[in-house]
């Protein structure tokens, strides 16, 4: 994952007080607005966006020769907030995903974006296990 020119210097320091936080925004076809969550403790306020807390991990896969990246998006079911809304959704339209990484010390600059598709979501009792890639077929 590629950083901007002041997050490579943060990793770089030998003591920081910076810590990477990951945000999500998740955007449902029947929606004007996206869901936004973020894998901290608390909320985080990002360019006037408020992203709420919630446990997610993105597991990224290993790159191959002539193949497009993808991921594994797991996120924390406890509250089956997302679940609801994912179960709502029409499976055949493309759901989009922006994962933003931000550093605690510049919580309006961002250090990366990408932007996936969620595929194929496996949901349980603890977590929602989506597949995301970079195209939507």
């Amino acid at each position: 994952m590629a950083l901007s020119v002041s997050g490579k210097e943060e990793t770089l320091k030998q003591e920081t007080a910076a810590a990477f936080i990951h945000l999500l925004e998740i955007y449902l076809p029947d929606q004007v607005d996206p869901e936004r969550v973020c894998d901290n403790v608390e909320a985080i306020t990002h360019n006037g966006d408020v992203f709420s807390p919630l446990g997610f991990e993105v597991k990224l896969s290993e790159e191959a020769k002539d193949t497009l990246p993808s991921a594994t998006l797991d996120i924390n079911n406890v509250s089956r907030e997302i679940a609801q809304l994912l179960i709502l959704t029409n499976p055949f339209q493309p759901i989009t995903c922006n994962l933003i990484l931000i550093s605690s010390l510049e919580l309006d600059e961002v250090q990366n974006r990408q932007t996936f598709y969620l595929k194929n979501a496996v949901i349980n009792r603890e977590k929602v296990r989506c597949q995301i890639s970079y195209n939507d077929t």
